[in-house]
């Protein structure tokens, strides 16, 4: 399996074309960057980059990992955006509190039921003395 935060790296630098930029970007060090790529590499068994000095190109290969590399953290990004989602108007809400209060916001809570079919309330009234 890919390791997304190599990934992750491998795509900014394609992006980025220059090691201390990458670093930059992603609040890393240069040698972290280096150390990224070579362990992506070393896991694929494959050069994905052809270095020339201080610059580089991608090979075929590190051509087609940038493509669908960067497909997979967009998607990795979508699913856990999905999954944090917190929809305000599904679940249930347990409220507690005094007779006086609650004779106040009872109306206003059943309005709110009846607008969103998935909403629960659950609502309690406390006694006013302690």
């Amino acid at each position: 399996m890919i390791n997304l935060i190599w990934l992750k790296t491998f795509c900014t630098l394609a992006d980025v074309g220059h090691f201390t930029q990458t670093a930059e970007i992603l609040f890393m060090t240069q040698s972290g960057v280096s150390q990224h790529i070579k362990k992506l590499e070393a896991q694929l068994d494959i050069l994905l980059l052809t270095r020339e000095g201080k610059s580089f190109s991608l090979t075929d290969a590190g051509i087609k990992l940038r493509q669908q590399g960067q497909d997979l953290l967009d998607t990795s990004a979508d699913i856990e955006a999905s999954i944090k989602q917190d929809d305000a108007f599904i679940g249930v809400i347990k409220i507690s509190t005094p007779g006086s209060v609650g004779l106040k916001l009872y109306p206003k809570m059943l309005d709110m039921q009846q607008r969103y079919p998935a909403l629960i309330i659950d609502y309690t009234f406390a006694p006013n003395k302690i």
